[in-house]
């Protein structure tokens, strides 16, 4: 309850570090889904110190592709958790381990297309909330599930607990956390995925991959791109590349201001035109024009093709782009970066192209180079550090150092 005394206090008494954070939500691939595993995929907050970002878990998550259809109908969410109608509710969004948090399960029944169980889906969201914030020994996070349907209540005994995800006052390692019948394993594009070991894998389709946009870390937090997972459920095996330039509503805000907004800044910062995704039987390529970008953007979102492509020397990718000559100005980066190769186009254009092979094992590559950023850490990309400039020695300088 809110007091006529809380609103009375003076507003230079807060401290505000609005900025943009991450969470994990169990992604929802409807037919697609493999039963003995679930991707957690990132998606952006805005908030303030980070406070309520973790209520986020179970909002909804558009399917970039508009729909997913199955024989008896369609679906636009890909959050599980939210399709599931499970929901995070705390009593202090700004102390979240400080007191208990409420994992909720409404009585709904699993969706037809869907081959998970309820259980199965609990396991993955509560994932997501441990991996949203921490618990020391001192104050470990509290997660009471409480069921709102008889047939779920088992659930919350066997999955409420008290989590210690952090070193404590002593600075010991803390025992990795459980969680009953899962174990988390992450893929070279650094997406976790909760298994479920006593479940047979599907084994009748290929896993569906995801594409990567960038969201840009806006303002009180550190400088850089957060690196996000987007699934379509597109027939063309090269669609996964294309969602690189697709519209991505995935980026919410704790404020509950402006609903959920655009997450890929590539595309919030103009995009390119013509942008086109092929792929043969010995490689993937990717060709577009007119970039409107930042250059360091435009960078950072050709890092980020290559992690979702993970070209290798058997299949490599090609990136190339054209532009009028009057901007060559802006891409003197590339032009000068190793394995760029420029063509002169027809009329005042210009295009570059690189190919690129990626080593998973080191996140680094092995053939091309992206210039201006760097891949700091699985689903983080930074700018580079300037070099320093040569200074200019001073006359006295000059004058007291020795003939050669």
């Amino acid at each position: 309850m809110v007091t006529l005394l809380g609103w009375m206090v003076p507003a230079f008494c807060f401290a505000t570090v609005v900025g943009t954070s991450t969470l994990e939500q169990p992604v929802n691939l409807g037919t697609k889904s493999d039963p003995a595993r679930i991707p957690l995929g990132r998606v952006g907050v805005v908030s303030n110190h980070g406070y309520g970002v973790q209520l986020m878990i179970g909002e909804a998550r558009s399917c970039p592709d508009g729909a997913m259809r199955w024989e008896g109908g369609s679906e636009l969410d890909q959050n599980l958790a939210s399709v599931f109608g499970f929901s995070v509710e705390s009593e202090d969004t700004s102390q979240i381990s400080a007191f208990p948090v409420i994992l909720r399960v409404k009585p709904w029944k699993p969706p037809g297309y869907c081959p998970y169980t309820k259980e199965q889906v609990l396991a993955a969201t509560l994932w997501c909330l441990i991996r949203s914030t921490g618990g020391t020994p001192e104050n470990p996070l509290d997660i009471r599930v409480v069921a709102e349907g008889p047939d779920d209540k088992p659930l919350e005994a066997k999955y409420s607990g008290k989590y210690v995800t952090r070193p404590g006052e002593d600075k010991k390692e803390v025992p990795p956390v459980k969680v009953a019948g899962t174990v988390l394993e992450e893929d070279a594009r650094g997406i976790t995925w909760v298994t479920f070991p006593d479940v047979a894998q599907k084994a009748t389709s290929a896993p569906l991959t995801p594409g990567m946009i960038i969201l840009e870390s806006r303002g009180d937090g550190d400088a850089g791109w957060h690196v996000l997972p987007v699934w379509g459920i597109g027939n063309a095996e090269s669609d996964f590349l294309r969602l690189n330039s697709w519209s991505a509503a995935m980026c919410y805000s704790s404020y509950r201001s402006r609903g959920v907004t655009e997450a890929n800044s590539f595309l919030a910062e103009g995009g390119a035109n013509d942008f086109t995704a092929t792929r043969d039987d010995k490689s993937d390529s990717v060709e577009f024009s007119f970039p409107r970008a930042k250059p360091a953007t435009l960078a950072a979102n050709l890092l980020a093709l290559v992690i979702s492509a993970q070209p290798t020397e058997a299949r490599p990718l090609t990136v190339s782009f054209r532009f009028e000559e009057s901007g060559l100005a802006n891409y003197s980066a590339f032009r000068d970066a190793p394995g760029w190769k420029e063509i002169r186009g027809s009329g005042d254009t210009i295009e570059l192209e690189c190919e690129f092979v990626w080593d998973p094992a080191t996140n680094k590559l092995t053939r091309g180079s992206v210039p201006l950023v760097q891949l700091e850490s699985r689903g983080w990309i930074t700018l580079l550090p300037e070099k320093p400039e040569k200074e200019t020695p001073t006359d006295e300088e000059e004058a007291e150092s020795p003939e050669p």
